[in-house]
């Protein structure tokens, strides 16, 4: 994610192995060359407590598997098409 050009866009998991997705959004929030770089939860489940911690940690957006890929391009580019205004 440091390399260029940067990613526009992380779509993460929730439930990944050796390291959750609330975890992984915390770090990456701690480097300043991959902070700025969206992020949209994709997930077979939501609870709660962890919609809130993904607000609270600046995910951009919250969607549910399974997913269609017509829909998943349509997020794609509605987070891409135009530049992060917090992008370092």
């Amino acid at each position: 994610m440091r390399g260029e050009p940067k990613p526009c866009l992380i779509l993460l998991d929730l439930r990944m192995p050796f390291m959750d997705g609330l975890r992984f959004r915390r770090q990456q929030l701690e480097d300043p060359e991959t902070a700025g770089v969206r992020v949209v939860v994709v997930s077979g489940r939501r609870h709660e407590e962890e919609e809130e911690e993904a607000e609270r940690l600046g995910i951009s957006e919250f969607i549910r598997k399974p997913i269609a890929f017509s829909e998943l391009l349509r997020v794609v580019v509605r987070h891409c098409a135009h530049p992060h205004p917090h992008a370092a």
